[in-house]
């Protein structure tokens, strides 16, 4: 496991997809979401704030924590719950995506990151083996996205700026019959 040394200037960086995919990292808040982050997800840092320090045992990864006013300029949310974590971001390939069900959500050129989210989590609900969006579609670990989501993200696979001119075909060979 590679050790990635994160400070709070790299976090706020993280705010933007810019950032987001330099590092491949991403910021996971709301107290739930954090607490429920699943094995399979790699948490870098925890970060949380004075008054929220020591509700929770967080363990996996080291903690940072910060005063009120500095946490509230990480939070990308209006009334922020004082605790995030930054994990790593998820690859997926249509391999991981064939090995379940039949079923895989494919969306192009979407860009609402609540609707995005919110496909994510009807996907999962529905037990899709996964989520493509083509090239073109909004950024899956935006925020808004996420918490959209509500961690269904996390429980499905789910692939970002797919070619669909590619992608479309393979599942076809590969006996998802039921696209057109």
């Amino acid at each position: 496991m590679e050790v990635i040394f994160i400070n709070l200037k790299m976090i706020r960086a993280l705010k933007t997809k810019k950032g987001r995919d330099e590092q491949n990292l991403f910021i996971m808040e709301n107290e739930k979401f954090v607490l429920e982050i699943p094995s399979n997800i790699n948490i870098v840092t925890y970060v949380c704030s004075e008054a929220w320090q020591g509700r929770e045992r967080l363990t996996g990864a080291p903690v940072i924590v910060v005063s009120e006013k500095r946490f509230q300029s990480l939070s990308d949310t209006v009334t922020p719950q004082g605790i995030m974590a930054v994990c790593e971001k998820q690859s997926y390939n249509l391999e991981d995506m064939q090995a379940g069900s039949p079923l895989i959500l494919i969306c192009e050129c979407l860009s609402d990151p609540g609707n995005i989210g919110t496909l994510i989590r009807t996907a999962a609900a529905a037990g899709a083996a996964g989520v493509i969006f083509s090239a073109g579609s909004g950024d899956v670990y935006n925020s808004k996205v996420i918490r959209a989501s509500a961690g269904s993200l996390f429980r499905i696979p789910v692939t970002e700026s797919a070619d669909l001119q590619e992608v479309i075909p393979i599942l076809k060979q590969k006996g998802n019959k039921q696209l057109h």
